[in-house]
């Protein structure tokens, strides 16, 4: 019996920074031809954003110094300022992620489990080959998530 492969994803309206300008994920989804989304350490590559199971559960994290949040899977990951990954659900107030642009931290405020009903839509960036990783814009400040599934 195959397992369950793992979908790290995020709510529709979290901003993915793309070759063109900087969308909500779920603006990128199912398109005819798919973006050039970035990456760290690397330009971007193609990759396609797909629409992932629905969640009744979520996780919401708030920043001190950005009104932006970030909402996703409790086992999305995030860049934390020390080169390792989190998951969201794993996060507490005083965690610095780290942020791409401007080489600064981003400090998570609070963490909450949010529950839907109904269940909310969620989206993964799928292939993102060859870093597993992909820039998520909060104001303007750029954070790297991590996808750890392969979804060819």
């Amino acid at each position: 019996m195959k397992s369950k492969k793992h979908v790290d994803c995020l709510v529709g309206s979290t901003n993915i920074v793309t070759d063109t300008g900087v969308y909500p994920i779920a603006d990128l989804y199912d398109r005819l031809f798919p973006e050039t989304i970035h990456q760290f350490g690397t330009y971007g590559c193609r990759a396609e954003v797909r629409g992932a199971r629905p969640a009744k559960e979520t996780v919401l994290v708030k920043f001190n110094i950005v009104k932006d949040t970030l909402e996703g899977s409790p086992d999305q990951e995030f860049m934390m300022l020390d080169g390792s990954f989190k998951k969201l659900a794993d996060l507490v107030p005083g965690d610095v992620l780290a942020e791409t642009y401007y080489h600064l931290g981003v400090v998570v405020a609070s963490v909450e489990t949010k529950h839907h009903s109904p269940k909310v839509s969620m989206y993964t960036v799928a292939n993102m080959l060859p870093t597993h990783t992909y820039i998520v814009q909060l104001g303007f400040y750029r954070i790297v998530a991590h996808n750890n599934t392969d979804l060819e």
